[in-house]
């Protein structure tokens, strides 16, 4: 049976057990029971194989543009090389789960920070790639179904294409995602007989003798619909019509029962591979320095004045700042190398993708005025990123001019109304199509997510590959005219048809993902102009989603992005040894890993005035996180607004009791002192997190009864205060959490209020978050770590589910287990001293004495190591602990003082 186990009965005994600090998995929580005669069954190799239809894809596409792109002719007759060949992996449709469950590399890798060649960083990548692939494979075990009917649609069956579907609960928000074109292989749950020659299912099988035979029919899965209830729907090919008649003759498929098992697709996989093999087609030193760059970027003063326009003067100094290295990049080009990628970095609500399609745009409207073409190639890391990006230059630019790229198998459904007019679809089916090569070459502006970047790469359409065909035409029609005495000359041979790559979101991709967009923009030729490559996001936000823990902590889960801010910025020039750096933190070096030549930044620009949320709530994300950097637009709010949101926080303050604690020794920065201005609140709640199963998710994961009630209480409180249901959002680490408030809010019809997971909020934003933190038990604080789970010794997650609220932000948690994290008992502090802690405190009122061992400090040790002055006493050697009062804060209560 499914475990169900309640924290206070794993940690009985726990005084005993005091000196074990380490919970593996399968201690903590239990896999789901599957007889064995199952698991068996489903284990088995097939002895019958019915293939379906597949997803549709660009394979044929792919020819007819290569062909239009690069005539064969050419390719034939010169020896132009074509791209490196698609990545051809094993069929892993079958797989030993004992053999996943063993790691792929017994020794540890050497770090990619300390890559001396290009073969080891290939070899390092693909060994990684492939452990994450295990992992999935591992995790989509738990999406297999035993003894379930299919449905099948009526209208449907008449055709050779025709369908089935089950309904799979909760396979929406699986984690990680099944995606359109995934293999579901289902087999009957009995030996079906066929005859001898069963394979020509034309032939008179009548005096045939029969054998029994482990069937299984290989389907491709077409459309996974979310449902309100929670039943979602997984759509998949149903078999061709003569082996159907064969299968429904011998086995009632009506009634019949499948085991149902669900492989990923490798497509993602394929992908990367293929960049990483192209990347042994460059030099190796061009490749070195393609990846970790040494070379400062020298960068003249731009010899032309450009008036700027109203856009760029309506920015703020920093987003302007990256928009003028970009264009001073784009007036002078390089030849030889490809530049280091300038990075516009910053947390959520200072304007990165604002000022990406700034940037975007004064770049083609320069191209208007000095008659060069430009070409820009925008990717994200995900569809939802790509198509905010599309939306946002859509306002800008004609169908004629951008080009929103989709995979063959994209489902039309999940693409917003806008965008659509953006693409190329089918006047029949409404699948995503390629254009024609003439179109392809006509748009300005492709933007794509990074793996689908992959269908340019493939289709021809790159820098190296278009630079080619044109050098061969010029060349052929030289040598044709020579016999005629004729002279010709061919401008633009070399000039790179995609003059710009940006990469949005540029934090969130792994590293191959990143190579796919380069491997359609870099062309090694020594006299081609270069691509010049820009990176916006937030490395302080949440990293690649990885599933292997042992392949994210050897790199797979760091972006390209985060490693070129950690190099070492004094070879490019900079004077400081790194950006980001390693678990500590300079901001000093982060802001000056911009390197500045000649009076113009050259790599980097930090935005941090930030135009989202109140200023309250940015005080401690600005602390914790980003070196006390952080800044306020003016708060532009209409003041009754302001005061409309806080008397929504008094009213939840009235419903519960406030925490005192006695701050006689207190410094006066950390007094306590209600801010009534503050829309911030904390409540209190000793409950306790109890392993669930969930069948949304297929996962044992975690709950916690009793802070999913206070969550729901503080709804309905908000909800009779005025507030809308549309701009609450409520936020959960653990799936189970989510799952438990859907369920208590549903009974109080209140089941179209948004509740997701911390990653489900990445880069959303609502006016108010209500926050559960789900954890109780301190004892399994260590297994989350380990696991990636939660938000406790995750200061990326913590950081998200901080920096989403815009009017209000309320956190439910037990405040004993947030005082074992560093971030959130610095968040405990700042709610002590301004008054917004209320319900219970539990036994933490040791942690909140002032002691002459302490030390006040604007931004936090571990993220800065600069200190300021000491105020509470003691001494440099003596510190143990600190408080963080950050300046955002400061200037808030001086103010409210005023």
């Amino acid at each position: 049976m499914p475990s169900s186990l309640d924290d206070r009965n794993v940690c009985k005994g726990s005084e005993e057990k005091k000196e074990r600090t380490h919970l593996d998995h399968a201690s903590v929580l239990a896999n789901h029971f599957v007889p064995e005669r199952f698991r068996s069954y489903t284990a088995a190799l097939p002895t019958a194989i019915f293939p379906t239809a597949s997803c549709p894809t660009f394979d044929g596409a792919y020819g007819h543009i290569r062909s239009a792109l690069l005539p064969s002719i050419l390719l034939v007759r010169n020896g132009v090389p074509l791209p490196v060949p698609v990545r051809v992996l094993n069929s892993d449709l079958y797989y030993s789960i004992s053999q996943l469950q063993k790691p792929h590399f017994r020794t540890a890798l050497p770090p990619v920070d300390n890559t001396s060649d290009i073969r080891t960083y290939r070899a390092t990548f693909e060994i990684l790639l492939r452990e994450e692939r295990k992992e999935v494979l591992l995790l989509y075990e738990r999406y297999s179904l035993y003894n379930r009917k299919l449905e099948y649609g009526a209208h449907l069956r008449k055709t050779w294409e025709e369908r089935f579907w089950t309904t799979i609960d909760g396979i929406a928000d699986a984690k990680p995602s099944v995606q359109v074109g995934d293999f579901l292989l289902m087999r009957p749950v009995n030996y079906v007989k066929f005859p001898r020659n069963w394979q020509n299912p034309y032939q008179n099988h009548a005096t045939s003798e029969s054998l029994p035979h482990l069937v299984e029919i290989q389907s491709q899965i077409t459309t996974v619909m979310r449902s309100p209830n929670g039943k979602d729907r997984v759509q998949a090919f149903w078999i061709f019509k003569p082996l159907n008649k064969l299968l429904k003759k011998n086995y009632n498929l009506e009634k019949g029962r499948f085991h149902l098992r669900i492989v990923p697709n490798p497509k993602s996989l394929v992908r990367c591979l293929t960049a990483l093999d192209w990347l042994s087609t460059l030099q190796p030193d061009f490749a070195m320095e393609l990846l970790f760059p040494t070379k400062a970027p020298i960068i003249p003063a731009s010899s032309t004045k450009y008036e700027e326009t109203d856009e760029i003067k309506q920015l703020n100094r920093m987003q302007a700042c990256f928009v003028r290295m970009a264009l001073q990049r784009t007036d002078h080009s390089e030849y030889k190398q490809v530049r280091a990628p300038i990075v516009l970095t910053g947390p959520a609500g200072t304007g990165k993708t604002n000022t990406l399609i700034c940037t975007i745009r004064e770049i083609m409207n320069r191209s208007n005025k000095d008659g060069r073409r430009i070409r820009v190639l925008v990717c994200a890391p995900s569809h939802t990123a790509s198509d905010v990006i599309t939306r946002r230059l859509s306002q800008h630019l004609s169908p004629h001019q951008l080009f929103r790229l989709f995979d063959s198998d994209r489902p039309v459904q999940t693409v917003p109304a806008a965008i659509l007019p953006f693409c190329e679809q089918s006047g029949e089916t409404g699948t995503f199509l390629l254009p024609t090569a003439a179109k392809l070459l006509q748009f300005e502006v492709i933007v794509c997510t990074c793996i689908d970047a992959h269908i340019l790469f493939m289709a021809g359409l790159t820098n190296q590959q278009l630079r080619i065909a044109r050098s061969q035409f010029r060349q052929n029609l030289q040598q044709s005219c020579a016999g005629f005495n004729l002279a010709v000359e061919c401008h633009g041979a070399l000039e790179p048809h995609f003059t710009h790559l940006f990469i949005d979101e540029a934090a969130q991709a792994t590293e191959p993902e990143s190579l796919i967009p380069l491997s359609v923009v870099i062309d090694p030729e020594p006299d081609s102009r270069k691509v010049e490559i820009a990176l916006a996001g937030d490395p302080r936000q949440l990293s690649p989603q990885v599933f292997s823990s042992s392949a994210a902590k050897s790199g797979l889960g760091r972006s390209w992005m985060e490693r070129m801010l950690q190099r070492p910025v004094s070879c490019l020039g900079g004077g400081h040894e790194h950006m980001l750096g390693p678990e500590i933190v300079r901001m000093d070096d982060w802001v000056r890993y911009s390197f500045h030549r000649d009076g113009q930044e050259q790599l980097s620009a930090f935005l941090t005035l930030s135009y989202r949320g109140h200023p309250s709530i940015l005080a401690m994300p600005s602390a914790l996180f980003y070196g006390d950097k952080l800044q306020r637009a003016d708060w532009d709010r209409p003041a009754e607004d302001t005061h409309q949101w806080n008397e929504k926080i008094r009213f939840l303050e009235a419903l519960s009791t406030p925490v005192l604690y006695s701050s006689v020794d207190f410094p006066e920065e950390i007094v306590q002192q209600k801010q009534f201005n503050f829309p911030i609140h904390f409540r209190g709640v000793i409950g306790n997190d109890t392993s669930v199963s969930i069948t949304s998710g297929f996962v044992n994961d975690w709950s916690n009864q009793k802070e999913a009630e206070e969550v729901v209480s503080i709804v309905e409180a908000l909800l009779e205060h005025g507030v809308s249901s549309q701009s609450i959002g409520i936020m959960a680490p653990f799936r189970g959490q989510v799952v438990l408030i859907r369920r208590l809010l549903r009974k109080k019809l209140l089941g179209g209020i948004n509740v997701g997971t911390i990653e489900d909020y990445q880069g959303v934003e609502f006016s108010v978050i209500v926050l559960s933190l789900t954890r109780s038990n301190k004892a399994f604080i260590s297994h989350d770590i380990d696991c990636r789970m939660g938000v406790f010794g995750q200061p990326k997650r913590s950081n998200v589910s901080l920096t989403r609220a815009d009017n209000a932000f309320v956190v439910v948690g037990n405040p004993e287990a947030m005082v074992e994290d560093e971030v959130w008992k610095q968040w405990l502090w700042f709610t002590l001293r301004n008054g917004l802690w209320y319900g219970e405190r539990g036994n933490t009122e040791s942690y909140f004495q002032w002691k002459t061992s302490m030390q006040l400090v604007r931004c936090h040790p571990l993220i800065n190591t600069r200190r300021d002055e000491s105020v509470g006493g003691g001494n440099e050697e003596g510190i143990t602990e600190v408080v963080a009062v950050g300046s955002l804060e400061r200037a808030l209560r001086s103010s409210s003082d005023e």
